[in-house]
């Protein structure tokens, strides 16, 4: 388990979601940057289905959001930390890790799910949603999957609809994506990982973050390390770091 509590309070105020304001809206985090025109056209199709939300606008220092961000790791077996995890206000997992027959080690509660379309799994009503656009093709396909069910791929087979909650799907900004690229990655790799995108994005939400996975062979212990203005607490873990 590692604990995670961001020093920048000012900077939980909302999540970085897709709005009008398209003088400051790029899609240049983006795999494939489309055509602008086009971008546009698409994005505005996506507003007509999903209309724009501020999100998590409640900061201020009568308020401390903890979140738990759930790793997939096989490690998690025998940790014995779904309690723990179900106790955090927001639970964030990561594309199709599961949690049924798991619920001792892993919880039951999933407030998030973050997602593309090759990753894509059913939700309960209460689950938001949350599309990581790596391309303009992810958000034609969020549109498809709630209206014509007609793309069934993008660079391999992808179910054509999902079943989830519509008044809680959320879309990553794509300029988010990259200023975790320029900002934290360094610019290092094709594009940040998802799971690395899904703890810059918690960061960001939360005041109280706790990144959860475990590994056989804990080599630190207790060992406090700050990280670009953020304090991060190992309680036990092993990690690597390739970006």
């Amino acid at each position: 388990m590692i604990e995670i509590y961001s020093i920048w309070p000012d900077n939980c105020h909302k999540n970085e979601i897709i709005h009008r304001n398209y003088p400051n809206f790029k899609p240049d985090g983006l795999q494939i940057v489309p055509n602008t025109s086009n971008y546009t056209k698409v994005v505005d199709q996506l507003f007509s289905l999903f209309p724009d939300k501020e999100h998590y606008s409640d900061a201020g220092p009568d308020r401390c959001r903890t979140c738990a961000v759930v790793g997939n790791s096989g490690n998690l077996l025998g940790s014995h930390y779904g309690p723990l995890i179900d106790l955090h206000d927001f639970v964030i997992r990561i594309n199709k890790g599961p949690t049924e027959g798991y619920e001792k080690d892993v919880g039951l509660k999933t407030t998030h799910r973050i997602m593309y379309p090759e990753s894509v799994v059913d939700l309960d009503n209460t689950t938001h949603l949350v599309l990581f656009p790596f391309k303009i093709l992810d958000i034609q396909w969020l549109i498809s999957a709630f209206t014509s069910k007609s793309i069934t791929r993008t660079y391999t087979k992808v179910p054509s609809t999902i079943k989830a909650n519509k008044d809680k799907v959320m879309i990553l900004h794509p300029v988010f994506i990259r200023y975790v690229f320029d900002n934290w990655a360094e610019g290092h790799g094709r594009y940040p990982s998802t799971g690395f995108l899904t703890l810059i994005l918690a960061l960001h939400i939360c005041d109280e973050v706790k990144l959860t996975f475990c590994v056989s062979n804990c080599v630190w212990r207790g060992i406090a390390i700050i990280i670009q203005g953020v304090f991060v607490f190992f309680l036990c873990i092993t990690i690597e770091f390739i970006i």
